[in-house]
């Protein structure tokens, strides 16, 4: 057990570069009529609050012979959006998913939900996540593989994940090659519209 916390302590201070959310200083020229606004302009400021791109590091813990199969977590906390009131939360709740795992993946599945809005938020692959788990994170996961627009990887696991082979084709004078992918993690998302890369 001593181990284990180790590790996540150890994971946390070298791969881990999201910051710890900090709440802003309250200030005497704050906006307290909020809750006497129109329930429509509430409404909006809600769906513009749950959709403010964020940050959702994930990475699985090294298969170990306390833990054989590793297990995935993530230091992201839930949005702040669901602790505010009942009508943010409602709100909330139509804007996130839960980050559902595949029962046939690699690794146990984190043990408190893992909440991502796939239409603004960016999911982090932290950097000691090792290819297998990459892979078949990405392959496997139906909600990553339908719904994830925006990732944050690694260039060299990305490269990795999205091998190409040069293949001939015959019929072309003189002989020319042609980039046909081997085993392409990118073909397989449908949703995806950009990735970016994180040392």
């Amino acid at each position: 057990m001593a181990t284990r916390i180790m590790y996540f302590m150890y994971h946390h201070c070298q791969y881990c570069t999201i910051g710890k959310e900090t709440l802003p200083e309250p200030s005497p020229d704050s906006f307290t009529l909020f809750p006497l606004l129109p329930f429509e302009l509430r409404l909006k400021v809600w769906y513009i609050i749950a959709n403010t791109p964020r940050t959702v590091e994930l990475t699985c813990t090294p298969s170990a012979p306390y833990m054989p199969e590793g297990k995935w977590f993530s230091h992201s906390k839930s949005p702040v959006i669901f602790r505010i009131c009942s009508e943010s939360r409602t709100v909330a709740q139509s804007s996130y998913s839960t980050l559902d795992f595949s029962p046939d993946q690699l690794g146990i599945p984190c043990r408190i939900p893992l909440l991502i809005n796939f239409a603004a938020d960016t999911l982090w692959l932290c950097q000691d996540l090792q290819k297998d788990w990459a892979r078949d994170l990405l392959e496997k996961n139906e909600h990553l593989r339908e719904k994830l627009k925006f990732l944050a990887v690694k260039e060299k696991l990305w490269k990795e994940l999205n091998e190409v082979e040069l293949t001939p084709i015959p019929e072309l004078q003189p002989p020319e090659r042609t980039a046909i992918p081997k085993n392409s993690v990118f073909c397989g998302l449908k949703a995806i519209e950009d990735v970016k890369f994180h040392d």
